[in-house]
């Protein structure tokens, strides 16, 4: 696969798995949270991977010093961090992100690491789907729980409601 060597990125220990593949190139459409982590050893390989803050905005990899040694890293805002996303072919709401193993890049460097967390806290197949309608049920709770009709001393709940 050709590509311009100023867009591609050196992963110097591959990706796990793919240890022998060391060129990729990020492929992007505008406006998309999804883009593609293709390979530019093998063609036919690619990741679909997004930005894990987009999944949990909270979201944070204690990165060990030595990995970003191994970025030559000099400044924190040339880092980018990605999540491998896996989309069952037939299933697609059964897609699943990996937010134990991101993916570090070096965007001045055009370096790239996936580094696998020792933390427990970041699940390995997390459901996005099952997890954003978990979330939207909470919040939905709790806007019903503020936005409920409140009773106040010495009116009563048919006043109340018509006032709130």
């Amino acid at each position: 696969m050709e590509v311009q060597e100023d867009l591609m990125f050196e992963f110097p220990r591959g990706l796990p798995g793919f240890e022998s593949l060391r060129k990729f190139v990020i492929v992007e459409r505008d406006g998309q949270p999804f883009k593609w982590l293709q390979s530019a050893d093998e063609a036919h390989l690619a990741f679909l991977i997004a930005d894990p803050h987009y999944f949990e905005p909270e979201y944070e990899a204690d990165v060990p010093q030595g990995e970003l040694n191994l970025l030559n890293v000099r400044f924190p805002e040339d880092l980018a961090m990605a999540v491998i996303v896996n989309v069952p072919p037939t299933q697609p709401e059964k897609m699943t992100v990996n937010l134990r193993a991101p993916i570090i890049f070096n965007i001045r460097e055009r370096v790239g690491l996936q580094i696998i967390l020792t933390s427990s806290r970041h699940p390995v197949n997390y459901a996005v789907i099952r997890e954003w309608r978990r979330k939207t049920v909470d919040l939905e709770e709790r806007r019903r729980t503020f936005e409920g009709p409140q009773t106040v001393p010495g009116v009563g709940a048919k006043e109340a409601h018509a006032v709130a």
